[in-house]
Formats: C-alpha cells, sequence, structure tokens
C-alpha cells in the first residue's frame, strides 16, 4: 500500500445488530449537527467484519494470550 491507511476499529455490544445500530448513529440528528461528509476526505473505504471473539484468561505474569 503506498500512501497514508487509517484504520478505524469499532464494536458493539447490544440488542440491535451492528448495521441496525450503525444506521442508527448515520440518522442521528447528533451525527449530522457535526457537518462531516466522510466523501469529502476520503477516497475510498472498505468495510470488514469480524465475528465472534475468543475468550482468554491470562495467567499471572503473562502479557499476551497464546497463539
Amino acid at each position: 500500500m503506498n500512501g497514508n491507511q487509517f484504520i478505524w476499529l469499532i464494536s458493539y455490544d447490544g440488542p440491535e445488530t451492528f448495521a441496525e445500530r450503525n444506521a442508527l448513529y448515520w440518522a442521528s440528528p447528533q451525527r449530522a449537527a457535526m457537518g462531516l461528509d466522510p466523501d469529502d476526505y476520503l477516497v475510498r473505504t472498505e468495510d470488514r467484519t469480524v465475528e465472534g471473539r475468543r475468550s482468554y484468561e491470562l495467567r499471572p505474569g503473562t502479557k499476551s494470550p497464546p497463539l
């Protein structure tokens, strides 16, 4: 990849699906009041979804989960 790359990671844990909650965010008056349109400053976007996650319990003295 050439140039700059910005990666924005977000998560949501609630009653709606992520897509439903994201649509509510983009349609909210608070979001509109910011006056920012990503199309004005982003050349392209890629959306990637990761489902599920593993839970690890770290042992005392360890700093990262096992690979």
